[in-house]
């Protein structure tokens, strides 16, 4: 896709005064190179201004969709197809003190390239004939190493932007890369400066580390490093989730469980993280997560709580209990198969609770889609109607009666199902469905 992208670029700008000024950059050019997707399109521009006036020029040819410009930072963004690409000018930068907002000004190429944070995310494929430049020197050796390692001094790196502690974290899990030596040090080093960053900002880089395929590793860089002490102050992680992401543990399953671990939504690994951790609705609140993510990622706990508490430990559990779980997972049921098998693992890895938990999983899902063309539809208004009974407390018992009845018959319908309250109502109020 980059190839087909520069090419066009290329036609739009021959002839132009951005003709051999223009480059792609960063991420891109790295994932080109390593055969991956890329999502994202930097394109650095050698002219004053030269991001913001490729983005107008680009417009004018009709191109691209008009540009957001943020004339502070000389960067525009625009819309090519369905693509974002980001503009911006080669650029020099400074810090002021406890600021992560650089003071910018037009720069040399090579201004530009020492400015990034990691050499395999500065290296530029110029447009107009795709000749890849490593002006840092290093980045096509780190991307053959598979390094992660700062462009230019660790320490004045991490010192003017310390989310970067957290970005070489991201990248080395992402990519399946190690950190180099000096960039690792440096990281231990500058971790408390994590301190400096709103917990916004650190929720952010979390989840995108967590959103990787090899997540767990990342978990797992995280504490090597000491982030994980200002990520989740005190929060302590069971071994066995780092021994799920190295096999360690019954290798023979070790294909089912990767697979099992790359269906996990971020939700659901999140869940997993914190899974034997008591005060985990306390980290939740700390990563600045939506109500809505944390109460599922709760809901998600409690829900294999549930299973492993009812169907489990009681190894005569029949129909009914499938039915009764099944219908308490609801909607997340898709999340808690996934979720489910993973946590026993956590709690020892051994062959027959994997396996008598993919049983349950497997009953589990064959119940929900049996439920699926039932419905209970008895609701506290229908009790009150039919029995002339106030809302209170018996109330409530008797729905949790009719439920655990339709548990049992889920082909029953309303009728059958009062029916069958009868003698629950004279027990509870004294008083006959006809009074």
């Amino acid at each position: 896709m980059l190839i087909e992208f520069r090419k066009l670029l290329n036609k739009a700008i021959k002839g132009t005064e951005f003709e051999g000024k223009v480059y792609l950059a960063g991420g891109c050019v790295r994932d080109e190179l390593l055969s991956r997707k890329t999502s994202d399109i930097d394109l650095t521009v050698e002219l004053p201004e030269g991001g913001i006036r490729l983005a107008e020029f680009l417009c004018e040819k009709g191109i691209a969709i008009q540009p957001v410009v943020y004339k502070q930072f000389g960067t525009a963004l625009v819309t090519m197809g369905k693509q974002k690409v980001e503009l911006i000018m080669t650029r020099r930068e400074s810090y002021r003190r406890r600021s992560r907002k650089p003071e910018v000004a037009f720069g040399s190429l090579h201004e530009d390239v020492m400015r990034r944070d990691f050499t395999v995310n500065s290296l530029l494929m110029r447009v107009s004939d795709g000749e890849v430049l490593d002006l840092c020197g290093i980045g096509m050796t780190d991307i053959r190493q598979k390094l992660i390692r700062t462009t230019s001094n660790p320490d004045i790196i991490f010192k003017e932007d310390p989310l970067r502690l957290l970005r070489a974290v991201r990248f080395a899990s992402v990519l399946g890369f190690d950190l180099e030596k000096k960039t690792l040090s440096a990281i231990r080093k500058h971790a408390p400066e994590l301190r400096n960053i709103s917990r916004e900002r650190i929720t952010d880089e979390f989840i995108r580390i967590t959103g990787s395929e090899n997540y767990i590793r990342g978990i797992w860089l995280l504490g090597q490093t000491g982030l994980r002490n200002y990520v989740f102050p005190g929060l302590r992680i069971s071994k066995k989730l780092f021994e799920l992401d190295s096999n360690l543990h019954q290798r023979r399953n070790s294909k089912l469980i990767n697979t099992v671990l790359s269906r996990q939504s971020i939700r659901s690994r999140l869940a997993l993280i914190l899974w034997l951790c008591r005060n985990a609705s306390d980290y939740l609140t700390m990563l600045k997560l939506t109500k809505q993510d944390r109460v599922r990622i709760s809901n998600l706990m409690l829900c294999c709580r549930l299973i492993r508490t009812s169907l489990f430990k009681d190894k005569w559990a029949i129909d009914v209990e499938y039915r009764r779980v099944s219908y308490l997972i609801g909607d997340a049921l898709d999340e808690v198969l996934v979720l489910y098998p993973l946590t026993g693992l956590l709690i020892k890895t051994d062959k027959e609770i994997w396996e008598k938990d993919l049983q349950i999983c497997k009953k589990l899902k064959e119940t929900a889609i049996y439920m699926r063309k039932f419905r209970f539809n008895l609701t506290g208004d229908d009790l009150i109607r039919e029995f002339c009974i106030q809302p209170g407390p018996k109330l409530n018992l008797l729905l949790a009666l009719a439920r655990n009845y339709w548990f049992e018959q889920p082909q029953f319908d309303k009728d059958e199902l009062l029916c069958l309250l009868q003698d629950n109502v004279e027990d509870l109020y004294g008083k006959k469905r006809d009074e």
